[in-house]
């Protein structure tokens, strides 16, 4: 394992997060599951739920759906959203991960660490590996990372982020996940091999466990962010 912090200069670190901006980056693929959520308090039970856990800094949504998709929406749903102040992105269908990626690595250029970022998915998701590569770069630049999960989310993303929520408690303001849920949603393979970030029992600063994999990963991942910024 590899100590990637001090306990004083994370305790520091972390109380900064609690007052930094929370930048929310929201895949939108089925409102079927929320027809009974008020778009109209999304950004608001969000914004309690985040304060909940101490984060008190501006918070600022951007919203993806792709055309096929936003066609399936109610349009109230949709104008509902962006009177709240929420921006609403459309993307052509299967060009989901470019265009995320592109648009949070610009937010991280104008926003230097430290800063949050919230994922918001809504199924077990099909990024391909330069998503999970730019989340990690995020994390080795000292952005910190929170995600909205359904029942189903790739184990690798639950666990790179620091706080875990279900979206419906989300968007209900609610609280996090607790550690039982937590620990259903990174699943029990055991065998998989991805980046961990765990709390150190004794000084309460993160501890990255690293294998071959992971190591080869952080290898490369500065190269795969570049190109992917260059598209």
């Amino acid at each position: 394992m590899v100590l990637i912090e001090t306990a004083s200069e994370w305790e520091e670190l972390n109380q900064r997060y609690r007052s930094e901006k929370v930048s929310v980056w929201w895949v939108l693929e089925n409102w079927d599951e929320y027809k009974d959520v008020d778009p109209c308090r999304i950004k608001e039970n969000i914004s309690i739920a985040l304060a909940k856990e101490d984060y008190k800094g501006s918070v600022s949504i951007s919203c993806y759906v792709d055309e096929v998709n936003a066609t399936k929406i109610p349009e109230h749903v949709l104008t509902d959203l962006s009177s709240s102040g929420i921006s609403t992105n459309h993307y052509p269908k299967d060009e989901k991960p470019v265009m995320l990626i592109v648009d949070m690595l610009r937010w991280a250029e104008s926003n230097p660490p430290p800063a949050n970022y919230l994922f918001i998915f809504n199924d077990d998701d099909d990024y391909d590996a330069g998503f999970t590569y730019a989340i990690d770069y995020l994390l080795c630049c000292k952005y910190n990372i929170l995600l909205a999960s359904p029942e189903a989310c790739a184990p690798s993303l639950v666990s790179l982020s620091k706080r875990v929520w279900l979206v419906r408690s989300l968007f209900s303001g609610e609280s996090p996940a607790s550690e039982e849920q937590v620990m259903k949603l990174r699943g029990s393979d055991s065998d998989e091999e991805v980046p961990i970030l765990m709390g150190d029992s004794t000084t309460g600063a993160p501890i990255l466990r690293l294998n071959s994999k992971s190591v080869c990963r952080r290898r490369h991942h500065e190269e795969a962010v570049n190109l992917l910024i260059g598209l």
